[in-house]
């Protein structure tokens, strides 16, 4: 509904404005920035950052994503100096220009990439939960969606019939720790329940977005400005 709800816009945009001169800017998964106003600066907490947290803190075991499929992110500020260019440029009047503002085309990313450098940064930066020592980081196995599906049903079931057995218990210490631990597993398949669903048609389709209109005015741009308003992402490392 949410990539659905963008292409009505843009058909929108495109029926009343022409007799207007219109550009349409079409970024990827806008992440952390390069460099402006510093490296690695993001607002807000939403896009992949839970599910990189999820992972730092052993909450996900594992992603129903194909390894070698491209995660097509681009940084902010490379976003926002396209925006910006594109903002120069004097289309026809009644004939939209598209740019596409992401890195897949021509500096490609995969699920199995992102992994190795989160998991990388969690092993030298862990997350520690004091008594309890580091977190255990999950080692992806990549198996696919319909194990996952699987595994989540089955906990969801067995969550329920838990909490439904538990709410016979005499009440006890021993019985609220048991709750607290199963409101904890609870929360955590939910979460997987969630999340899985939100990113799950991106994590099982193909897509790959060509740039080649968006590198050539990234080309147009006059050498002075290209170090300040740069916003070609195969420089990304």
């Amino acid at each position: 509904v949410y990539t659905f709800a963008k292409a009505m816009g843009e058909r929108i945009v495109a029926d009343l404005g022409r007799d207007m001169r219109i550009s349409i800017v079409r970024p990827a998964i806008v992440e952390s920035s390069l460099r402006h106003p510093y490296p690695g600066w993001i607002e807000g907490f939403k896009m992949a950052e839970p599910i990189i947290l999820a992972y730092g803190k052993g909450d996900l075991p594992e992603l129903p994503a194909s390894p070698d499929s491209v995660i097509d992110i681009v940084p902010c500020d490379l976003v926002v100096n396209c925006i910006l260019a594109v903002c120069a440029t004097e289309p026809q009047i009644g004939r939209p220009e598209f740019y596409h503002a992401n890195s897949g085309a021509r500096n490609p990313l995969t699920f199995r990439g992102i992994y190795m450098h989160v998991r990388r940064y969690f092993m030298e930066h862990p997350f520690d939960r004091g008594n309890r020592g580091q977190t255990k980081l999950p080692i992806w196995n990549w198996p696919g969606a319909a194990p996952i599906e699987r595994v989540l049903a089955t906990s969801e079931v067995a969550s329920k019939w838990a909490d439904r057995v538990l709410s016979f218990a005499p009440r006890s210490r021993r019985t609220r720790s048991i709750a607290r631990s199963l409101d904890k597993a609870s929360g955590r398949v939910g979460f997987l329940r969630r999340y899985i669903t939100i990113y799950g048609e991106y994590l099982r389709t193909e897509l790959h977005f060509v740039d080649d209109h968006t590198l050539a005015l990234h080309r147009s741009l006059h050498p002075d400005d290209v170090s300040t308003w740069a916003f070609d992402s195969a420089e990304v490392d």
